[in-house]
């Protein structure tokens, strides 16, 4: 503002700044009271729809009279300026007051109350206050409080709380406060008096907890953690909470609006109850929202031979349940260490924090097949469904079909995609190569691909149009190149082939749209691999290994807060991966979270000892912490990639011991199965310019883009060289 007089208005001070406005302390001498005055920023104000929605919006939130709900007493223009006279309150917000630590159970249920109540009358008038936060609560002298900012939440706040603003409550557009949002105005969804219920369990568990259930390191990590994290019950941290408080805050957090606690009067009765055991008859909340986990069908054929189609029927149910949006579906990886297993069901609920399990059994008799199953729910243990499946082997495809849907009904899931029975095989000879050729796929051993390859081109002889065939022979390609049991650019060629034939009778298939995501990797072409990977998680929610790669994609265009949210989410959907933890891991060290990288890789670790590629992403961390001795250590022993720990051997100033390794390579021809890029940058690091260029030439030729993601890293030695940043500049990813 130029002047110190608006209308009516003297202007005091200015109160603070926000991304969309500012705010202004006045003195209203008609009425003799000071008062807050909010203005548009200028580039808002010269928006007539912008102004009007501004003004029209803060009149039907003045309609909301309320002793803890602060007053609008005028909304309107005024020399060309929207703008609006809000109460003055003085006091301090929650937010400060939470600087100090959790509240006590006395303090912090006497807060919520009343936050509670002024929610309660704003929805007996329809309006949703779409940015309850803790700095959007006044503490006043007088123990009570004020509700700020009822419908204004989407256009004004303070930069300090990193607030995302959209166009005035334009559909589709996520509004608010990140760290406080629901999951479904993160995705841009309507909304109801149910977001606010989810803004207000978050502030109460860190009222009575002192942490925010979902903060992480970044924006984009919160944002993740709300969309798919559970939280521990706040009973752990806050002992005086009452059981029953803790179980109705968890679920007012839940994920899905049907699961969510319905009305805002509910949490207020359980929080005013004298006696915590007279609250709401909640049912207790158990971890994972819509979750399910089917275990490894059980053979019981007697013939060891027939494992492969018990693992089969179990990966294709899986597959039908990942393909629905909203249900979360644990990777056929963690489940599969649950074969043969004794761990009770509510054990394995636990371990992978799932409220339904799955658990069956499949018996062959000639050309017929039994199927039994049964849906668990793993806090009570007791049955939801259950039912036998006698079949001629033909009517396989239809069985899986049929027990998915009877999950989702279990589940009362509401569907948006129908499931559809896939179109049964020209015969059960090509059902039973097709899942011959991925139990050999999935073990991912150099011995193991070539039978995998031999049964899929089998299965391909006798039914040429079968898609899933393809798309099984287009990933065992991708093994291929990927784990340098073939050459890279030959696989990968192969790769795309085989992708682009299944795609061309199906194109709904979320696999090969995976496959042809990597060949277009490995060609370089970011713009339409990036395209190819999200239509694959488009396709298939749950498909860790999309999202797995993509976070390499992501990493190696310098887009890492979006890496470490797609990696922290496959790892959700694959908790006991080794694999998808060293990804997370990776992205970690890329980012330059050491301490938290090497926790992770710990942990795989501990899950498994031997772990080769855990034990050089530790080293690599470590690396970036400068604890060389200590990196070198873990990097010895990884032996896959001699140059790996040649690059370690080199930054660590290690010189001779880096000029070593490459002669040994050079003299036993092993530098041959080694990656050109990570040679030249060993030649770099020591200081060997002309050779570095050679084989960067080398690497060029090849399309290796492992340097690029050596180069992903924030803390990399060389990133900026000249050398570095030209070869970048060629791959056109970035620098």
């Amino acid at each position: 503002m130029t002047s110190d007089v608006f209308g009516r208005y003297q202007l005091l001070s200015k109160l603070g700044k926000g991304g969309m406005g500012e705010v202004f302390l006045a003195y209203d001498a008609s009425l003799d009271r000071k008062v807050a005055l909010k203005f548009l920023t200028e580039a808002s104000q010269d928006d007539p729809a912008a102004r009007g929605r501004f003004v029209r919006e803060a009149r039907t939130a003045a309609a909301i009279d309320h002793p803890y709900i602060c007053k609008i007493y005028e909304a309107g223009e005024c020399a060309g300026r929207a703008f609006i006279a809000m109460e003055f309150i003085e006091g301090c917000t929650l937010n400060e007051l939470l600087r100090s630590g959790p509240i006590p159970w006395d303090q912090a249920r006497g807060i919520a109350l009343e936050i509670a109540e002024a929610l309660m009358k704003a929805h007996e008038k329809n309006i949703v206050h779409r940015d309850l936060k803790p700095s959007n609560v006044m503490l006043l002298k007088d123990g009570h409080l004020k509700v700020l900012d009822f419908g204004l939440a989407l256009r004004i706040a303070t930069a300090e709380d990193e607030t995302v603003t959209g166009q005035m409550t334009r559909p589709g557009t996520a509004v608010g406060t990140p760290a406080y949002m629901s999951p479904e105005q993160l995705r841009g969804a309507r909304v109801d008096a149910r977001s606010d219920i989810f803004s207000f369990g978050v502030v109460c568990y860190q009222m009575l907890s002192g942490v925010h259930p979902f903060q992480r390191p970044s924006i984009a990590e919160t944002m993740s953690a709300i969309l798919h994290a559970t939280p521990l019950p706040v009973e752990r941290y806050a002992k005086d909470c009452p059981p029953e408080i803790s179980r109705a805050l968890a679920r007012a957090l839940e994920k899905e609006l049907p699961d969510r606690c319905p009305s805002m009067r509910e949490l207020w009765e359980a929080l005013r109850s004298p006696c915590p055991s007279s609250a709401p008859a909640y049912t207790a909340p158990r971890p994972g929202g819509r979750s399910v986990a089917v275990l490894p069908f059980v053979n019981m054929s007697g013939d060891p031979e027939q494992e492969y189609f018990s693992d089969g029927v179990t990966e294709d149910i899986i597959g039908h349940l990942s393909r629905l949006p909203g249900l979360r579906v644990i990777a056929r990886t963690s489940i599969m260490r649950y074969k043969n297993t004794q761990k009770e069901i509510a054990v394995i609920g636990r371990e992978l924090s799932v409220r339904n399990v799955l658990e069956g059994s499949i018996r062959i008799f000639k050309n017929r097949v039994r199927i039994s199953a049964a849906l668990v729910d793993t806090d009570t243990s007791l049955q939801l469904w259950a039912d036998v499946f006698d079949r001629e082997m033909s009517d396989i495809f239809a069985i899986q079909t049929e027990v998915a849907q009877k999950i989702c009904l279990s589940l009362s899931t509401t569907l948006s995609i129908p499931l559809v029975t896939p179109a049964a095989p020209a015969n059960t000879e090509v059902y039973q190569l097709y899942l011959k050729g991925r139990f050999f796929a999935n073990k991912v051993t150099p011995d193991g691909l070539p039978k995998a390859i031999h049964f899929f081109q089998e299965a391909l002889l006798l039914d040429p149009s079968n898609a899933l065939c393809h798309a099984g022979l287009a990933r065992c390609y991708v093994i291929g190149g990927h784990y340098d049991y073939m050459a890279p650019a030959e696989a990968f060629a192969k790769a795309r082939a085989s992708a682009t034939a299944a795609l061309e009778i199906n194109d709904r298939l979320a696999e090969p749209h995976l496959a042809l995501a990597l060949a277009l990797f490995n060609e370089w072409d970011w713009q339409a691999s990036d395209r190819e990977f999200r239509r694959a998680m488009e396709l298939d929610p749950n498909f860790v290994d999309a999202r797995m790669y993509y976070t390499w994609l992501l990493c190696l265009l310098g887009r890492h807060e979006e890496a470490l949210a797609e990696a922290r989410r496959a790892l959700d959907l694959d908790p006991l991966s080794t694999f998808v933890g060293m990804v997370l891991g990776w992205t970690l060290t890329l980012m330059g979270h050491f301490d938290e990288a090497i926790r992770r890789l710990n942990h795989i670790l501990e899950l498994d000892p031997d772990y080769g590629p855990a034990q050089s992403q530790l080293g690599h961390a470590y690396i970036g912490k400068g604890v060389f001795d200590e990196a070198i250590r873990h990097l010895e022993k990884f032996t896959w990639r001699k140059t790996l720990l040649g690059i370690g051997y080199a930054i660590a100033g290690r010189h001779t011991e880096a000029r070593a390794l490459l002669d040994e390579l050079h003299r036993s021809g092993n530098i041959q199965f080694e990656r050109p890029s990570e040679i030249a940058y060993i030649y770099l690091l020591v200081g060997e310019r002309q050779i570095a260029i050679e084989w960067l030439e080398k690497a060029f030729a090849a399309r290796d883009y492992m340097l690029a993601l050596h180069m992903s890293a924030v803390w990399a030695p060389y990133r900026t060289d000249p050398l570095v940043r030209d070869y970048l500049r060629r791959m056109g990813a970035a620098s």
